[in-house]
């Protein structure tokens, strides 16, 4: 059986108060993709508070 795969990109971030009412997107986003008989996959993000990027540092600290 064929499937739509649909991309999903987030920026979600569970230490931020600010993203606490999207916690249970994910849940509303799996049976809404499963009443569409479709699957999704979060295909990309955005970067953290303290990976050194959003510090306005270009190098990446992988040390989150």
């Amino acid at each position: 059986m064929l499937r739509n795969n649909i991309a999903i990109i987030t920026s979600y971030n569970d230490m931020l108060s600010a993203h606490q009412p999207y916690e249970h997107y994910p849940e509303i986003i799996r049976k809404a993709l499963h009443e569409a008989n479709a699957v999704g996959q979060v295909a990309g993000g955005v970067p953290a508070m303290c990976d050194g990027v959003t510090q306005g540092r270009m190098e990446w600290n992988c040390r989150c």
